[in-house]
């Protein structure tokens, strides 16, 4: 049996929670953006709180690896590593767009031939996404940013639509609100979930925990969207 804390910074919600054997026991989150440097070490107490446990009865550490943003990312990543090196127990990458596809696969019954494309809005007309099948989650395209303009998105699901009209194709994650319904094959449907959240990771944050599939707490660099945005001072000491 494993209790694994679970934490989700890739975007603008603040999100942790504690499951057990792949099922949440608890979650506390806000959607209130620019919050996570001084909320992520209050959720994780509450969290922990509201269950009656102790830090030391988590067995690993789960984090989302993104893609997402600079800030959110470092937050999450920097809290998860602290845990894990003072706990000395294992931390976990979830990857964000596979946790969306993997919640999206089960709160809309998705059959093993449906596809799932989870997105994550990257500001502007951008997304990062990424195409999986829902049978197994298998990858059929990786991670990469998209820009829904000059009809990009009818490009990109011309690639992905199936030749039968009965495998379903389900756009998740907040970036899909971006996509226009009426350039949408017949098939794509908005779908939940819609944020990122850490229930979301449950499932696979247990099975990398049942596969000792485990990080170097030392080493490890979540997947940013983009670099961050660093800029020179402009007043001269």
């Amino acid at each position: 049996m494993a209790d694994i804390l679970l934490i989700e910074t890739a975007t603008s919600v603040c999100s942790v929670a504690v499951a057990r054997d792949g099922r949440v026991l608890h979650l506390v989150e806000t959607s209130e953006a620019d919050r996570h440097a001084a909320l992520i070490t209050v959720f994780i107490r509450q969290c922990l709180h509201d269950l009656g446990m102790q830090p030391r009865q988590l067995h690993a550490i789960a984090v989302s690896s993104g893609p997402g943003s600079y800030t959110g990312l470092r937050v999450g990543v920097s809290a998860a590593k602290g845990l894990c090196f003072a706990l000395g127990i294992p931390l976990i990458a979830v990857d964000t767009l596979q946790a969306l596809a993997s919640a999206c696969r089960v709160q809309n019954d998705a059959a093993g031939n449906d596809l799932i494309v989870p997105m994550i809005d990257a500001r502007r007309q951008e997304v990062w996404t990424a195409v999986y099948e829902a049978d197994r989650l298998n990858t059929l395209r990786i991670a990469a940013p998209l820009v829904l303009e000059n009809k990009m998105f009818d490009y990109f699901c011309s690639e992905i639509r199936a030749d039968d009209m009965h495998r379903r194709i389900l756009l998740c994650g907040n970036g899909a609100f971006k996509t226009n319904s009426g350039c949408l094959p017949e098939n794509a449907v908005l779908a939940e979930p819609y944020v990122c959240s850490a229930s979301n990771m449950a499932e696979l944050a247990e099975s990398c925990f049942q596969q000792t599939d485990f990080q170097d707490v030392s080493h490890y660099e979540p997947f940013y969207m983009k670099p961050p945005n660093i800029t020179s001072a402009k007043k001269t000491l």
